[in-house]
């Protein structure tokens, strides 16, 4: 009973709380931005209020891909540069190794996402230039 109670009370003061609290997430309708997004190339800038979700999506998809991409590309450098610097060390060549096939399999793993985002809906990673 004791459990029973306790949760009712948390689950009426959520409730009051997204009630009271989110007019707030509203009371900005018409303005303009106020923060400004960093610009990504191949994607549109997102430049009012009124964006709709799959714009949201598609930024945040694009970012994604090109900040992972350079991500897994600087460690495949790095474990390159490892594996050619291992002088004969065997278990420095065999971390220099599993790096380069971990950073092959994210590279391949953001292949896989791209394909099967593009599978579901072309236009969500067709990249317009400006």
């Amino acid at each position: 009973m004791y459990f029973l109670k306790k949760s009712l009370i948390i689950l009426s003061f959520t409730t009051f709380l997204i009630i009271i609290l989110g007019g707030f997430c509203f009371a900005g309708e018409g303005k303009p931005l106020e923060l400004q997004y960093p610009r990504i190339p191949g994607a549109p800038a997102i430049t009012s209020t009124q964006t709709l979700l799959p714009d949201y999506v598609k930024y945040i998809f694009n970012l994604a891909i090109g900040v992972s991409g350079l991500i897994a590309f600087g460690v495949l450098i790095f474990a390159g540069i490892r594996y050619l610097t291992s002088v004969g060390n065997p278990t420095t060549m065999q971390d220099a190794k599993d790096q380069i096939f971990s950073a092959f399999l994210g590279l391949i793993i953001l292949l896989c996402a791209w394909i099967i985002l593009t599978t579901i809906n072309p236009q969500l990673v067709i990249l317009e230039m400006p």
